[in-house]
């Protein structure tokens, strides 16, 4: 998606007017060859005092004499430029230096025009009016090529040569004159609307170039710098000794957003949520998306509080609902934040990649920053990623079932299926510890559905009158698209009548797409499973939202009920 805005367009066509940086180097193209200029007033300068030699006429001499002033006009403003203006943008000291070039080379044009008229008035058919002649034409044809970026700046100087000297040429009488005359006037028309056409191509070849330089250093879809430009800048900020952050921002929910709603609505939410980052940053910072949904900005400064806070006020807004073509959405954020001082671009990318990955350990919307410690963290944390995808290849993983009696008939009427790893090495590892691995590493999807599969297969050979008890991983149930027909498959495979299987739901749940949270608990329930939502009151989902969803059962937490109960006592 290699495209731009409207605006940026804009800042980025070239304008004299608007941009000073695009009206400097014009500056600077009028000083650009100052020895061939000089060199070539010269030239002029040599052909003049020729004719005066070869016609005698003081009227020549004084020609010589007023370009050898101009002559030494514009080596001073050369000089000048080179001394005090070169490589400076603002306009104030630029302006100046184009009048200083502009006067010199309209009054060498006005005195070139002059000669030409005079020779053919005053020394028709002599040497001097070959001179005059052969001049003025070969200035005429040079003018177009040497100021072309400059269309104004051309027409003004092919004026002032030509008007004085077709006036000389028809006035002259001759013929001959008067036919050069014409074809000088049609050159001139021709010319002052072929600088303008060479002048739009020219405009359009620079705003080409700086839109594929921009391209080439930001990112298309949000108009932020790019990783490329990003590293270019850390490199220069650490070469000039500045001290500065790296803050790494990962949206939480972006591939379920993007999975369930289709690209088109999750670059909305990127574009989106680049406008809120961008916003908590003053200008001095740089901000970039580095891929995917992550952004990375570099803040300048040593405040670590103040670098903590800035991230901590980017979480709580981008953890607000984005409303994105009538859709309602919530991404959230997890953000890490690294120091990078004396360190390589590579180590500093490292730590901030470290920070955010524990900050996405820790859960969502947090803000984590690098500490050494973190390196073994997550070498841990790889090490039992990596055990257990053996562990899923190697069957290691089993279930243990826990019986759940009615108070009322106290009778086991449900048993619920847990998760239990026994490490080879390290004994049983806590469900709480490897969950979350295998919610990040994608694991989730392939050893949920096993646990469905073997629960089912379990509950057949139990009392017909006692079901069992499946808990879904808030992200087994936001990604498995086909959750349905899994649960469906289990059923099939197993044999087990869908009453006795009871899937149960975090709260967590609850804070994604309404709609398609409540989609899929109806289809569900149109299977004949039973739905239930396990430790309400840990989460923001109220009462009233609870009503409209299709669940068989609600298990209030501890804390919650115990809430409820002091409010009672308070009242």
């Amino acid at each position: 998606m290699n495209q731009i805005t409207d605006a940026e367009a804009w800042q980025l066509r070239p304008s004299p007017r608007h941009d000073e940086a695009f009206y400097a180097a014009l500056i600077e193209a009028l000083y650009g060859t100052p020895s061939t200029v000089i060199f070539g007033m010269m030239m002029i300068n040599g052909i003049v005092l020729s004719a005066y030699y070869l016609s005698g006429d003081p009227v020549i001499l004084w020609m010589a004499v007023s370009i050898g002033v101009i002559n030494a006009y514009r080596a001073a403003a050369h000089w000048a430029y080179y001394r005090y203006a070169r490589g400076k943008i603002l306009r104030s000291i630029q302006r100046p230096f184009e009048f200083l070039a502009l006067s010199g080379a309209w009054a060498t044009a006005f005195s070139i025009g002059c000669f030409g008229a005079y020779t053919v008035l005053h020394h028709p058919f002599e040497a001097a009016s070959i001179l005059g002649v052969a001049q003025t034409m070969g200035y005429l044809a040079g003018i177009s090529g040497r100021n072309s970026t400059r269309p104004y700046i051309t027409q003004v100087q092919m004026g002032l040569v030509s008007i004085p000297f077709i006036m000389g040429l028809i006035a002259s009488g001759a013929a001959a004159y008067q036919f050069i005359g014409i074809a000088v006037a049609f050159t001139l028309l021709a010319t002052v609307s072929s600088v303008q056409s060479i002048y739009e191509v020219f405009l359009s070849r620079v705003f080409t170039m700086r839109k594929m330089e921009y391209l080439a250093n930001h990112d298309a879809l949000t108009g932020l710098a790019n990783r490329y430009a990003l590293r270019n800048k850390m490199r220069e900020w650490q070469a000039a000794g500045h001290s500065f952050f790296l803050v790494s921002i990962d949206l939480d929910n972006f591939k379920d957003v993007n999975d369930l709603f289709g690209h088109e609505i999750g670059d909305a939410l990127l574009k989106d949520a680049a406008k809120r980052i961008s916003r908590h940053f003053t200008a001095s910072a740089v901000a970039a998306r580095i891929g995917g949904d992550e952004f990375l900005i570099l803040l300048p400064g040593s405040d670590i509080a103040g670098a903590v806070a800035v991230a901590t006020d980017v979480v709580n807004d981008l953890t607000l609902p984005f409303v994105v073509n009538n859709v309602r959405l919530r991404a959230g954020a997890s953000i890490g934040i690294a120091r990078s001082a004396g360190l390589s671009v590579e180590a500093a990318m490292k730590n901030v990649d470290l920070a955010l990955y524990q900050a996405k350990a820790n859960g969502k919307n947090q803000v984590c920053l690098y500490t050494p410690d973190l390196g073994a963290k997550y070498d841990e944390r790889i090490s039992l990623e990596r055990d257990l995808r053996r562990a899923v290849e190697n069957g290691e993983l089993s279930l243990a079932y826990q019986p759940i009696v009615n108070p009322r008939t106290q009778r086991v009427t449900l048993v619920e299926a847990l998760l239990r790893w026994k490490h080879p090495e390290r004994g049983f590892i806590s469900p709480v510890t490897f969950i979350p691995i295998a919610e990040a590493s994608g694991l989730i999807s392939v050893i949920g559905t096993w646990v469905m599969q073997t629960a089912c297969q379990s509950a057949v050979s139990w009392p017909k009158d006692v079901g069992v008890s499946v808990n879904l991983s808030a992200k087994q149930f936001r990604r498995d698209h086909d959750l349905v027909a899994i649960v469906k498959s289990c059923l099939q495979i197993s044999g087990l009548q869908p009453e006795r299987l009871t899937l149960e739901i975090t709260e967590s749940i609850l804070i994604d797409d309404h709609d398609h949270v409540i989609g899929t608990l109806e289809k569900i329930r149109a299977l004949g499973v039973k739905t239930a939502l396990d430790d309400f009151g840990t989460g923001y989902s109220s009462l009233s939202y609870l009503s409209l969803l299709p669940l068989d059962k609600i298990k209030l937490d501890r804390s919650f009920a115990t809430s409820i109960t002091t409010s009672e006592r308070s009242a």
